[in-house]
């Protein structure tokens, strides 16, 4: 005789939601909704860098730190050595020193526009702080008020031999995201932010993935991304209109190319770990998408490249075309 199905959520809301706030997929629990202070909002720590497919993190990779423009903000910092392990800041904490006495150590925040088109904006940052060897720096307003794709370093100076000289930093991606409160708003400054590119993508969170029950991209992975497309306008021939990522002003196309790059990162990453294994008599291949994100990728970025040659094309012939006036001509050219 038939059987009854019983709705899917009448299933999962028999069980225990997790108090990790999945989703699990239609009819899964709802966000669990948790409030945090308002008083740390402008304390920003960099992203742990970790690697979608696994939820693992991985040390070694390049973190990334977001800020809203023209916002003031705090930045603490935790340094750590070539291999991505925290490093032990107790010998570097100056809070012991007794006056008359001269910490030897200083630390200083440096930024600049990615390729280096702005100015070196150099920060003061405090000692480690004792126990948790946390830098902190104060970034003013005026420093976040352009949106753009920044590399930043924090720098650790020793002044034991008289002069300070750099001996020990960590370099990171700083990406400043669109905001009403930039004063250069209304030109459309600045890269897609990184919840729009991730809109794009479908990536927002684990309720787009549920298979992966994980986002796809981490936020140094789409940083990365974001200054490819500025980098080969500015490479390809005819040498013209050169840009960096505060001013590029083909969004459309800056977006295409940036989920070009990600979709291409997505394809090696399952070129890399494609292995087919059996268990209990079940096949599984969960890293066997790379064809599919390596077609789309293509897609988006010959898209991005014939729109790159047409637009290049087009402004070098412009510059081939001016005029010259006559004295005999009346003011006419």
């Amino acid at each position: 005789m038939p059987i009854p199905a019983t709705p899917l959520s009448t299933v999962i809301s028999s069980v225990a939601c997790p108090n990790d706030n999945r989703n699990l997929g239609p009819g899964g629990c709802p966000p669990v909704v948790s409030l945090t202070t308002c008083l740390n909002q402008r304390i920003v720590v960099p992203a742990a860098p970790i690697d979608a497919g696994t939820g693992t993190l991985v040390p070694g990779r390049i973190r990334t730190v977001k800020f809203n423009g023209g916002m003031a903000a705090t930045l603490n910092w935790n340094m750590l050595d070539a291999s991505g392990h925290t490093v032990d800041m107790t010998a570097c904490d100056c809070s012991t020193v007794v006056p008359p006495a001269v910490c030897a150590y200083t630390f200083k925040l440096l930024i600049t526009e990615y390729f280096g088109c702005s100015a070196l904006v150099t920060l003061d940052a405090s000692n480690p702080a004792t126990g948790t060897g946390v830098i902190s720096a104060t970034i003013p307003a005026s420093v976040t008020n352009r949106a753009g794709m920044y590399y930043a370093e924090m720098v650790m100076y020793d002044a034991t031999s008289g002069t300070p000289v750099p001996v020990f930093s960590n370099h990171f991606y700083m990406l400043i995201m669109r905001d009403l409160l930039q004063s250069n708003f209304h030109v459309l400054a600045g890269p897609p932010t990184i919840p729009e590119i991730r809109l794009h993508l479908r990536d927002s969170g684990s309720a787009e993935s549920y298979l992966l029950d994980n986002l796809r991209f981490s936020d140094e992975e789409i940083a990365a991304c974001i200054y490819l497309p500025v980098q080969y306008w500015n490479e390809m021939p005819p040498p013209v209109a050169f840009f960096d990522t505060t001013n590029f002003p083909y969004r459309y196309h800056w977006l295409l190319g940036i989920t070009g790059h990600l979709l291409g990162l997505a394809a090696e990453q399952h070129r890399a770990n494609n292995l087919q294994y059996s268990a209990g008599g079940v096949t599984v291949n969960d890293q066997d998408k790379g064809d599919s994100y390596a077609k789309a990728s293509f897609l988006r970025l010959t898209e991005y490249k014939q729109f790159v040659q047409r637009k290049k094309v087009e402004i070098n012939m412009s510059m081939c075309y001016g005029s010259f006036g006559s004295a005999y001509g009346r003011g006419r050219y």
